[in-house]
């Protein structure tokens, strides 16, 4: 769906451009980074693969603390 929108997103603007008389270049540059951010957007929908590695160490370390044993005991009643 995000490629389909991208697609139609650039022919819009390059529909829009030449009514207006521009060149070619403002058309590429749209599409180059549109490409740009449809790349990082799918190499981080994958993070394990890709260009992009998140690493899981914050999340790993985040639940390692949850598990611990509470801080002080319950009160009692």
């Amino acid at each position: 769906m995000e490629v389909i929108f991208a697609a139609v997103a650039l022919g819009l603007l390059g529909f829009y451009l030449a009514i207006l008389g521009r060149g070619v270049l403002p058309v590429l540059l749209a599409a180059a980074l549109v490409c740009l951010l449809l790349l990082v957007t799918f190499d981080l929908d994958r993070p394990t693969r890709g260009l992009i590695k998140v690493p899981a160490t914050p999340l790993t370390s985040l639940r390692a603390s949850m598990e611990l044993p509470p801080a002080a005991a319950a009160p009692s009643r």
